[in-house]
């Protein structure tokens, strides 16, 4: 899994507990900021926030040429979040929706970093369920389904692990065409 990014690693026996991973509002941390992190809130405005996470970020590196492709990755790795990312405690006792709270109930977590990584900028969205996200075939006429595909279709590789708080990482790789000025 030479791919994985930071926060699927390992940070000891089990793996990084959620404490570890580092979700506060768009922080610059790590060599030379190459790693931002901002945490979200399982709900409609999240997708549009980390859009403009990620342009943000990615012009602060001058890696403008890979913004259109990186926010979109964002968005359908946010948007998988909050439809698929509660986890499976916090949905019982009929919530609405595989991913919505139940009346009353707080939005989940989500966290969304981006770390540069020489040539290669990838992307990891953190969310509070532990199952795997799965490509669908989306049916032609369908208006969601195809998040993933379109993820394969833009990433050098995408994958995810579990996190050991309970819940998973999925992230996506893209290449960084870094260019002085640009």
């Amino acid at each position: 899994m030479r791919d994985a990014p930071g926060p699927a690693r390992a940070a000891g026996p089990g793996g990084p507990r959620r404490a570890d991973l580092p979700c506060v509002p768009d922080l610059a941390c790590g060599p030379a900021a190459r790693h931002r992190v901002i945490r979200l809130g399982a709900c409609p405005e999240s997708p549009r926030a980390a859009r403009g996470f990620t342009a943000r970020t990615l012009a602060s590196w001058q890696l403008q040429d890979l913004a259109a492709d990186a926010v979109t990755v964002a968005s359908e790795l946010v948007t998988n979040a909050i439809v698929h990312g509660r986890s499976p405690a916090a949905r019982h006792g009929g919530s609405p929706g595989p991913g919505a709270p139940g009346p009353g109930e707080p939005p989940g977590v989500i966290c969304l970093a981006w770390q540069w990584h020489g040539s290669r900028v990838v992307c990891v969205v953190t969310d509070e369920n532990p199952v795997g996200p799965v490509p669908r075939c989306g049916d032609p006429g369908a208006e969601s389904g195809r998040g993933l595909q379109v993820v394969q279709a833009l990433a050098l590789a995408w994958g995810w692990l579990l996190v050991g708080s309970g819940g998973k990482a999925v992230w996506a790789s893209l290449p960084a065409r870094w260019r002085p000025g640009s």
